[in-house]
């Protein structure tokens, strides 16, 4: 089959129902694995009101941030019931399955692949909408268009520090500002991407630049759990942290204050230690 003809197929995939389960299916698999991190009692048995409406915020995180920044009224996320009610069903599936039979068996290594690199295509498909959304609205603002695309992408991740304190664990010093995320990265730079093509910075076909971001994240994603691989983004923030932010220069000053055969060096003269 042709090159062109697989990458325009990538890019006409329907997301209803089955990626926005996956999708629901993995925010609620987060929480709950997050509440087994911090809670020392069964959360789910004691709070399942404040569970279940944690667990909405992260599935629907992406239209909650995009109703924020376009100012639309947050009333317009009931326009779709539906979702709502598949999210919740699975909900209770992950949550209150007896034996927890459902959660357990997403738990095997291969359905857990699955899910996760299942994801990954529905976060492409999430960032293009995104700055789909911002482009048709602000076709000029191009920082806004970034922006759009790294919500959707990575919505649940900023979502994060609001789901738990709905829960009633407060960890401020966990946000993605202070600790950003693959996730969040990665949606950063295909939305950066996916603005240059709109504005013919880079001059490359929809289709091929949408089913190569697609492909890229698989691959990482796949690599990540399978070999257990860092975050592939870490070599480039250690070098521009080093060469742009200071990094070189504390390292050449920490040089020439370290001890060298028992002498100190210091910018005016030289001590004993």
């Amino acid at each position: 089959m042709d090159f062109y003809v697989l990458c325009d197929a990538a890019t006409h995939l329907k997301m209803y129902p089955v990626f926005d389960v996956i999708h629901y299916t993995m925010m609620c698999i987060n929480v709950k694995e997050d509440i087994q991190k911090s809670a020392a009692f069964p959360f789910s048995r004691h709070h399942p009101l404040a569970l279940w409406f944690s667990s909405m915020l992260m599935c629907f995180a992406s239209q909650i941030w995009l109703c924020l920044l376009f100012n639309t009224p947050l009333a317009s996320l009931l326009n779709n019931p539906h979702s709502i009610l598949i999210a919740t069903a699975v909900w209770y599936a992950i949550n209150y399955t007896p034996a927890d039979i459902v959660y357990r068996l997403l738990s095997f290594k291969l359905f857990k692949l699955i899910i996760s690199l299942m994801k990954e295509v529905h976060r492409v498909y999430g960032i293009h909408a995104g700055v789909l959304l911002a482009y048709k609205k602000f076709p000029t603002q191009y920082l806004l268009q970034v922006v759009a695309g790294l919500l959707k992408g990575s919505s649940y991740v900023w979502m994060k520090p609001f789901e738990r304190f709905v829960r009633g664990y407060w960890a401020p010093n966990s946000n993605e500002l202070l600790q950003p995320s693959f996730v969040a990265k990665a949606s950063t730079v295909i939305s950066l991407l996916f603005v240059l093509r709109s504005a013919e910075v880079i001059q490359v076909e929809h289709s091929v630049l949408f089913s190569c971001s697609m492909a890229v994240l698989v691959y990482l994603r796949l690599s990540m759990i399978l070999l257990s691989t860092k975050d592939p983004f870490l070599p480039f923030e250690n070098l521009i942290c080093s060469v742009i932010f200071g990094g070189m220069w504390d390292a050449l000053r920490r040089a020439r204050t370290e001890p060298v055969n028992g002498v100190v060096a210091t910018d005016t003269k030289v001590k004993k230690s």
